[in-house]
């Protein structure tokens, strides 16, 4: 009885021994072989094309499908520059002022395009849109002046 478990367990110990070796080979062979790839230097990679629709030519289009964005009405109520990206103070639709960076949407076809110290860029709808900056009320000649203002 000795000699069929000792045979039992070597036979055993052989089989895990094979499909060990098999399955470790299977591995290094999918993870370790390059495939076959084509010459590199006969293939020539074209340029991406430009888009093929003009800007211009579509803003009829755009209008026509979305009627409602065309109208957002946006206030300027200031801007803000500092160390940060510029931000614009703005009402949209009658809605209380929130700060908007460059590139956020407005509406649904509205995007702040750019900020500047005297206007707002916006895009509605294809069509590029300037809304002034308005000016600081104005020095007070009489009474306390801040102490940030120097006065010459």
């Amino acid at each position: 009885m000795d000699g069929w478990r000792w045979d039992r367990n070597r036979m055993l110990t052989v089989l895990a021994a094979t499909l060990l070796l098999a399955v470790a080979g299977y591995w290094g062979m999918a993870l370790f072989m390059v495939p076959a790839h084509p010459a590199a230097a006969a293939v020539q990679v074209a340029a991406p094309a430009g888009p093929t629709f003009d800007g211009a030519a579509s803003a009829p289009l755009v209008r026509l499908l979305s009627p409602g964005a065309v109208q957002t009405d946006v206030t300027v109520l200031g801007v803000m520059a500092g160390r940060q990206a510029p931000l614009a103070l703005l009402s949209v639709d009658g809605a209380p002022a929130q700060a908007y960076a460059p590139g956020q949407r407005l509406g649904p076809s509205t995007v702040l395009a750019a900020i500047s110290a005297n206007a707002v860029e916006l895009q509605q709808a294809g069509q590029a849109r300037s809304l002034p900056v308005p000016g600081l009320p104005p020095l007070p000649t009489d009474g306390i002046v801040p102490a940030a203002v120097e006065r010459h």
